[in-house]
């Protein structure tokens, strides 16, 4: 999802193009762009009515094309390319707006290595007791497996939140 922000200015006499839009109710499933699937390779079609180009500013400029680079580390292959939607500004009869601007990127497709991979995880230090033995305030101090200190640093008293933790308040 995206949104835009529209400053409103001037006299308000501009009377806009005959195409209005309302939200919601504008777009639906079937509008193109808003379901896309950018595995498949097509262009990106902007949904909306045109941008508004009348009064007194300059229309957004047409899309551009611009190849991506990259150095990937794994066997890569950029075969499709896709259009993505960025972000430009325009200013219009006293109605500034942003909208979407066209560019093509590569879509790149990886492959992934076969191979078993093994992971460790240590459990995140507890930051709950110091050397003294005294657990800080809103450490653990308490629960039916923990096994640590269970005083709390004053003025914190140890408060019971369910059977498996207590916490230093």
């Amino acid at each position: 999802p995206s949104c835009i922000q529209i400053e409103v200015t001037g006299s308000g006499t501009e009377t806009g193009p005959s195409e209005l839009v309302a939200f919601p109710g504008v777009y639906t499933e079937s509008t193109p762009g808003i379901v896309f699937d950018a595995y498949k390779g097509a262009e990106y079609p902007i949904p909306g009515p045109a941008v508004w180009t009348g009064g007194a500013g300059s229309p957004v400029s047409g899309a551009s094309s611009a190849p991506a680079s990259s150095s990937p580390a794994s066997t890569t292959s950029a075969d499709k390319t896709s259009t993505v939607a960025t972000a430009a500004s325009s200013t219009s009869a006293g109605v500034t707006a942003t909208a979407g601007v066209e560019t093509s990127v590569p879509v790149l497709s990886t492959t992934t290595p076969t191979g078993a991979a093994s992971s460790t995880s240590a459990p995140a230090p507890s930051p709950s007791a110091s050397a003294s033995g005294i657990v800080a305030q809103y450490g653990q101090c308490g629960g039916l497996t923990y096994t640590g200190p269970t005083a709390c640093v004053a003025p914190s008293t140890c408060k019971k939140s369910n059977d498996y933790y207590s916490q230093c308040l």
